[in-house]
Parts: structure tokens; sequence; C-alpha cells
């Protein structure tokens, strides 16, 4: 049975809000997120993200490491995250540079890892690609989907039990437990985040 749920994208920039903690971004990460583990929508991101969501901004200020920041990012990561991540391909890296080429015949710049994100969202078939950068907000016709922050029909008030955002650092352990997604066999390659017992 397929699965008629939006799947949004997210771009590096959420999750380093999410690590910094920006009080005015972080309840609706928590509330998407938390929409992702009760399965009413799908969050995917490239592998990519995983390398540049590398540090806290506190972190290359003060020029001190932090292990609670350490513990922020690699949550997103663990195997019991509701975050899908899909591999950078032959295909996705070729199309990623077409869209580097196409906007610059019009005279506009993009960053290789922004085409990267963007053509591995367009891979997917996502609905919504959500971003901080809004100089993306300028691809959204280019790539047939819509651009937007991160938003949610409805707030919560409180993040929810077992967020790993919360500041209390025993909070901030893991994701609640999540019930794998079968994805149709139709959609590109992509690392599980939580292996089928």
């Amino acid at each position: 049975m397929a699965n008629d749920n939006p799947i949004y994208y997210w771009d590096s920039c959420v999750f380093l809000a999410a690590v910094d903690a920006e009080q005015d971004r972080v309840p609706v990460i928590e509330a998407l997120l938390d929409e992702c583990e009760s399965g009413k929508v799908t969050i995917v991101t490239s592998h990519l993200s995983i390398t540049e969501v590398c540090f806290a901004k506190e972190e290359k200020t003060g020029g001190k490491l932090s292990k609670q920041t350490a513990d922020r990012i690699l949550v997103f990561w663990d195997s019991s995250s509701p975050i899908k991540t899909a591999e950078v391909d032959e295909i996705i890296a070729r199309n990623a540079q077409t869209l580097i080429r196409l906007l610059l015949g019009r005279g506009r710049a993009l960053k290789p890892a922004d085409a990267i994100h963007l053509a591995t969202a367009k891979t997917w078939g996502v609905t919504e690609f959500h971003t901080y950068d809004q100089k993306l907000f300028r691809c959204e016709q280019i790539m047939g989907f819509k651009i937007y922050h991160p938003h949610v029909g409805q707030m919560q008030l409180f993040p929810p039990a077992g967020s790993p955002l919360k500041l209390a650092p025993s909070d901030r352990k893991c994701w609640r437990s999540l019930i794998p997604a079968i994805l149709p066999a139709s959609r590109p390659m992509m690392r599980p985040t939580r292996r089928s017992r």
C-alpha cells in the first residue's frame, strides 16, 4: 500500500537551526519531527547533510567543541531517528550539475551543495522543500515543487516527550520508537534510518 503522506525535504540549515537552538525556529522543527515520528509526514535529506551539520555556531565562534552539541547532532543520524537519508548517486550529481549550469545561463549562481540538495529533492518527488536559505526560493519554478520555511498546520505549545532538542541532557538521548514505513519500490536509493527486526 502506497504512503500518500507528504514528503518534506530538509536542507541542512534546518538541522543547524535545531542544533543552534534558535528559539524562533525550534518549536516548528520539533512539531515537524513529531509528525514525522508519528507517520503523518516523511522527512528526507541528503547524506550530504551529515557532513554539513557538523558544529554549532557557539563552537565555531568559541573555538571549543562540546559533547552536548555532538549529542544533539548525532541524534539526527541515529538508527532510531525518523529522518530518512538519501544517497548522492551519479544521477543526482549529474542533475545537480545541470541545475548549476541552467541557473548560470540565467545569470544566477548556485552552490554545488545547494544543487545536490535540490536535485535529491527532485529525484524523491517531494511535496515541499524546507529551507531557511532565502536564495533557494528563486528555484521553486524551475524545480517544480514548493520551497518554504519549515511550517506546520497547527503548532504545539510544548516539545514532544523524549525530544532530543529539549535543553535537559537526559531528554536528548534518542527519538521515540518509530515503525519503519515501507516505501514504494520505485523510490531511488535510500538508507533507512531504522533497521527492521
